[in-house]
């Protein structure tokens, strides 16, 4: 049998744990929501009574009115939208304590503290302060305004006063005393200074014949960029004809010698030329030709267009030759009356040439020129025009602000358009919602406490086994099977018929005989040990079972071997039936002397009765091997003693066919069960777990997977 995979536990909070740790603690849950609802009560109780008027404030906009605001409207007053900031500086304002010092100063201190005497406006403020709750709410433009006291005439009294008290204190924030005068002069010498800087720019750009600064930038470079393009192709064009004329009079100087054949014109002058290009356009039509049949087929429609045009000019030519036959005698070398006409030709076009180039150089000098002045005035333009912008910016501004305080200084400080009461101060009521808030809370806060230290108690500091799921992801592997707490105290030896515990140990025995069957384990006697993590876990009862559970079954015998020393009271918990030593049980003829508990059960101990004897170590077990392979039982179950660093049962483990590791639920420690079976699968164990007493706390349909 392959050992298991031994995981870490998994840490996820699923509903069966939830369901689990809820029923477990209910009484913890159920003692602090309890201690809550009785704070709640004597809240009720003893709560001071008091009163409350309430009022609501629509902001429709807020208007600034100073003088030194850049956003207007329509109207030519600013209006800014409402924002979260703006209406919580109007509630800063409500809320400010120079308003609940002028509401004290109105009603009087002494209806804020009857019978006390001395300064009273600051503790009498501080008391307006502390009963005053605003609030808004979010994406509302609408203001909350409440007041609490003992008094309920007071109260709306209070609230009344702080309202007006409120539109006043709010023109004084958002408006400026005595603005219009001194706006005005500022919008009188903002429009002079414009004025002037206006004239001044327009001076400046008429000098420089612009109207715009860039654009006069921009079209300049063009021109500069421009002409000195073009000049530079003209001279290279002039220096390429002047040579072409000096290379045609060196020509013509050699052929002609007298100057009265230059001046005759030449036979067939035109026909010549005519002729001469004629072969030209031929050469590059037989040139192009041969590029496409290098790409092409003869079949192509290029080649056969240049083909047709190679043939029409092919009998142009043969047409000018039978005209003129000279033609064909001349076109080795031209004339020199040729020559002479194309160097008249080509010294006309050098003239023209000439000219060009002069009226070029004569417009970029110009141009230059034209950039050296407005290299010099364009900073100036650009200062004039920063200016301009300045003061045109801030002649609107005060401009602006010259109509609003015009509207501010004709304004009745007892109209304010932009704010209205919604609801006027209400008659006071007896506060109700504060109260609330406070049961609730206590009431909530004592559930809450409850199922803190539930889940604080279950998820961090026990660190138990306390269910079967635990059990598979803390070993890998499902227990065997899981035993419920039954709480009955039953005195019966387990063997005995009625016990509780006999069901289960049916069941693990069919579930063992089982696996024997499917492994293959056929010989005689299997050795099963039944080992657990602390003492009364139900070894003695589980194993004493189980061996009895066996004894039921198989025709042959059953041994169970307690090999804890010095068991305290074992006979008497078998119900006074005599137990031998280990020896004397593996012996036939000591055997026979020996009371079997039940038909085909036999009880043995390490010692004899009566012996203190020590714990059955593994080099003992080993000489007692060879007689426990001989005897004639089909099994031999043994009590071990507890898991523990020093117990021989880890040891002794690896002998056995079997080992049955019991976890009492509750009790054993997650940590230590997880090593403790580390080791046993290390010393190569076969085990399989019972999860032993499992406690029910919820109700059997909510149980399923638990």
């Amino acid at each position: 049998m392959p050992p298991p995979r031994v995981s870490s536990p998994a840490s996820t909070l699923n509903l069966q744990e939830v369901l689990f740790v809820l029923f477990k603690h209910k009484y913890k849950i159920l003692l602090c929501m309890l201690l809550g609802v009785v704070s709640a009560l004597g809240v009720i109780l003893f709560y001071p009574r008091l009163y409350v008027s309430e009022a609501k404030l629509l902001m429709r906009y807020v208007l600034d009115r100073s003088a030194i605001d850049p956003v207007e409207d329509g109207n030519g007053m600013q209006s800014e939208p409402l924002t979260e900031s703006l209406i919580n500086s109007e509630v800063e304002i409500l809320t400010s304590w120079d308003i609940a010092e002028q509401v004290v100063k109105a009603i009087g201190p002494e209806k804020l503290l009857p019978g006390a005497k001395g300064d009273l406006l600051k503790p009498a403020a501080r008391i307006v302060s502390n009963g005053l709750t605003v609030s808004a709410r979010k994406g509302s433009n609408v203001i909350f305004v409440s007041f609490k006291n003992k008094d309920p005439e007071l109260a709306t009294r209070v609230l009344e006063q702080l309202i007006s008290l409120y539109f006043i204190k709010h023109l004084e924030v958002h408006r400026s005393a005595n603005a219009f005068e001194f706006v005005s002069q500022q919008a009188d010498r903002a429009r002079s200074r414009l004025d002037t800087t206006e004239t001044l720019l327009k001076r400046l750009k008429s000098d420089a014949g612009i109207t715009s600064l860039k654009d006069g930038r921009d079209n300049l470079n063009a021109d500069l960029a421009k002409t000195s393009q073009a000049l530079q192709i003209a001279s290279a064009e002039q220096a390429e004809q002047q040579a072409r004329v000096e290379e045609l009079k060196t020509s013509l100087a050699g052929k002609v010698s007298d100057p009265a054949q230059i001046a005759a014109p030449p036979p067939y002058a035109e026909e010549s030329q005519q002729y001469r290009a004629l072969l030209g356009r031929l050469d590059k039509l037989r040139q192009k030709n041969l590029e496409l049949l290098a790409k092409y087929t003869p079949q192509n429609p290029l080649v056969t267009l240049n083909q047709n045009q190679i043939a029409d000019l092919e009998k142009q030519r043969a047409q000018l030759e039978s005209k003129f036959p000279a033609l064909t005698t001349m076109l080795p070398e031209a004339s020199p009356r040729s020559q002479q006409l194309d160097l008249l030709g080509e010294r006309a076009r050098l003239a023209g040439l000439d000219a060009k180039t002069n009226a070029l150089r004569t417009r970029f000098d110009q141009l230059q020129e034209q950039a050296r002045i407005f290299s010099d005035i364009a900073p100036q333009i650009e200062q004039l025009e920063r200016t301009k912008e300045m003061e045109e910016a801030n002649y609107k501004y005060f401009n602006a602000s010259l109509e609003k305080a015009r509207v501010d200084e004709a304004l009745d400080p007892a109209k304010i358009p932009n704010i209205s009461a919604v609801q006027t101060p209400s008659p006071a009521v007896k506060a109700s919602a504060g109260l609330k808030k406070i049961v609730i809370a206590l009431i909530g806060g004592g559930t809450a406490l409850g199922l803190s230290v539930s889940f604080l108690i279950e998820l961090l500091f026990n660190r138990t086994v306390k269910r079967p799921s635990e059990v598979e992801s803390l070993l890998g592997m499902p227990p065997l099977l899981s035993i419920p707490d039954s709480g009955q105290s039953n005195q019966t030896p387990p063997w005995e018929p009625g016990h509780f515990i006999g069901p289960y140990s049916d069941a693990i025995r069919d579930r063992l005989i089982l696996y024997f069957e499917l492994s293959g384990m056929t010989r005689r006697p299997k050795l099963l040990g039944v080992a657990s993590f602390s003492s009364g876990a139900g070894t003695s009862t589980l194993g004493a079972a189980l061996a009895a559970a066996f004894s039921r079954t198989v025709a042959g015998k059953v041994l169970f071997v307690d090999i804890n020393p010095g068991h305290p009271g074992f006979n008497s918990y078998f119900n006074g039936k005599p137990a031998a030593s280990l020896a004397a049980a593996l012996h036939p003829a000591q055997r026979r002397s020996m009371s079997m508990a039940t038909n085909n059960l036999f009880l043995a101990t390490v010692a004899s009765p009566g012996e203190e004897g020590s714990p059955l170590s593994l080099k003992r077990l080993h000489d007692l091997l060879p007689d426990l392979k001989a005897s004639d039982y089909d099994y031999i179950i043994f009590d071990m003693p507890p898991l523990s660093p020093i117990s021989p049962s880890l040891t002794l483990s690896g002998l056995m066919d079997k080992v049955l590791l019991i976890i009492d639920s509750e009790k054993n420690n997650r940590d230590f069960v997880k090593r403790t079976y580390e080791e046993l699968i290390a010393c190569r164990a076969n085990v399989s777990v019972i999860f032993n007493r499992v406690h029910s706390y919820s109700a059997k349909w909510l149980q399923a997977g638990v």
